[in-house]
């Protein structure tokens, strides 16, 4: 069905709209290689139409997948450019979501910048009601602190609340 649509999309951006849904799929029938593919055409339509939601979102299926794929460099790379998409607009949900992702690759390669893109990311799901990525954030936050400071029972059980409630 979502061939289908890519058939018959009106518009280039259309298409590319269409192509990050494929893409999505592809990314969750662990099809990696082919959503990468999709979505590097989806970013290249979207850059070049100026429409930076579609650019940043198909950067962050992009992240996911490349980290599925473990390649590391391509993820950090694809979120990072992801928030930079965003960061010039009024924060929103998705920045939100997009810094959480950031931070997530960065706390799993222990990089320096995961603890401040984790509490960049809590303060704009917070502003923005984006609880999901509110949790994500935390939970990165959580573990990049755990590695000199072990979190207290209380801090979980707040996450995980969280989390149930996103």
């Amino acid at each position: 069905l979502l061939g289908r649509a890519l058939e018959l999309a009106p518009s280039e951006l259309e298409r590319a709209h269409a192509s990050v849904e494929v893409a999505r799929v592809d990314v969750a029938s662990r099809r990696y290689d082919a959503a990468i593919e999709r979505l590097d055409e989806a970013i290249t339509v979207a850059a070049a139409a100026g429409d930076l939601n579609l650019q940043a979102e198909a950067l962050g299926w992009k992240t996911r997948a490349s980290w599925l794929r473990a390649s590391w460099r391509d993820a950090l790379e694809s979120a990072q450019a992801a928030v930079a998409v965003l960061e010039g607009l009024p924060e929103s949900p998705q920045l939100a979501r997009t810094l959480a992702r950031l931070s997530q690759i960065e706390m799993l390669r222990a990089l320096p910048s995961a603890e401040p893109s984790a509490l960049r990311a809590i303060e704009v799901a917070r502003s923005t009601g984006e609880r999901a990525a509110e949790a994500n954030a935390r939970s990165n936050l959580m573990a990049e602190r755990a590695r000199t400071i072990p979190p207290t029972e209380a801090e979980l059980s707040e996450i995980i609340d969280l989390a149930q409630q996103a």
